[in-house]
């Protein structure tokens, strides 16, 4: 670990939350697809992906995702609304329909991608563009070496090793092509454990996951939340909310691992610097229900009548700032729960 991150590191433990200000907050966009004819979930058409840049042109600061993870290692006020942009995968239509408009505004943005499918078949970018668009400004980041569900085996032997292997590889390989890489990992279908963040902090790596909210002081370093903003979260009008979000200031929690091989009942607790919002105002929904909450002092617990079904889910929890007029608060809690035969729901 890197001397400026061990300070980073000690800091984190010893911070406590004495600011309010939004400038200490940033939010990360999430693509995938910028085409007409690719999975609709994980697609926003050219000319909807058009309209959202024309937006953050005019209402935010782009700030490329370094800056972003430098100002919240060194916990550095960010510019006023600021944004930072990314793509997972690794997409050819990246380069052919999105650069453009990204490079008429000249916005900085970051592509995760999986070595072992770089260049493999026409719709993923292969080592010559990724160079040429890493020469453009463009970051190019760590995906992991394939795009597998990291959580398949974590119940074997030797599967962290394998886990460690395959991250260090696909380090080599883009410092290889590339020249260098951030240090960056954005986990495959956003699932981790605690054993992958640990392993991510033990080689100094950022982990970015796919759970909604704010990134602020307060962010996990090895679970830095995104917004999604393709498919069903591509409506500009939603979007405009959630690039205004502050990180929920909570202190602690009780999930230690979001990860589940029997479905459990929906319930956890959260300590939260309340200051700046009205508990009774703060409000907790999953799957679009909203959900019970009930504060003691300080301590919210949070839950719902209901059974995790196998897959990905979330609980979104948002509160209106009392002091920045117009933007909320947000926390979404994810949850990964195995199938029956202990395997992973695309």
């Amino acid at each position: 670990m890197t001397i400026k991150r061990k300070i980073a590191m000690l800091l984190l433990c010893v911070f406590q939350w004495t600011g309010l200000s939004a400038n200490e907050n940033a939010s990360i966009l999430l693509y995938h697809h910028v085409s007409h004819d690719t999975p609709p979930s994980t697609t926003i058409t050219p000319e909807k992906f058009s309209q959202h840049m024309a937006y953050l042109h005019e209402n935010h600061k782009v700030i490329s995702l370094d800056e972003l993870v430098n100002n919240l290692i060194k916990r550095q006020p960010f510019p006023d609304n600021a944004v930072a942009i990314t793509f997972d995968d690794g997409f050819r239509n990246i380069k052919e329909n999105a650069h453009p408009i990204l490079k008429k505004y000249g916005f900085p943005y970051t592509i995760f991608i999986n070595p072992s499918e770089v260049g493999v078949g026409p719709s993923h970018l292969d080592w010559e563009e990724l160079k040429q668009l890493s020469a453009d400004g463009v970051l190019i980041a760590n995906h992991y070496w394939d795009h597998r569900h990291l959580l398949q085996n974590a119940r074997q032997p030797g599967w962290l090793a394998e886990t460690r292997q395959h991250i260090l590889d696909t380090e080599a390989a883009i410092k290889q092509h590339i020249g260098h890489s951030p240090g960056f990992l954005a986990y495959p279908f956003g699932e981790f454990n605690a054993d992958v963040k640990g392993l991510l902090k033990e080689l100094d790596i950022i982990g970015f996951a796919q759970h909604s909210g704010a990134a602020g002081f307060v962010s996990d370093l090895q679970e830095i939340p995104r917004y999604p903003a393709a498919g069903i979260y591509s409506n500009l009008a939603t979007l405009k909310t959630k690039l205004k979000s502050l990180a929920m200031p909570v202190t602690s929690i009780s999930i230690n691992d979001p990860v589940f091989y029997q479905p459990p009942g929906l319930t956890y607790q959260m300590q939260i610097d309340t200051s700046d919002f009205n508990p009774a105002l703060f409000s907790c929904y999953f799957n679009g229900d909203k959900i019970a909450t009930e504060w003691q002092g300080n301590q919210v617990s949070i839950s719902a009548d209901k059974i995790l079904k196998p897959g990905r889910s979330r609980v979104n929890c948002t509160a209106p700032s009392k002091t920045h007029s117009g933007r909320y608060y947000w926390h979404s809690q994810p949850w990964f729960v195995a199938t029956a035969e202990g395997n992973w729901l695309d």
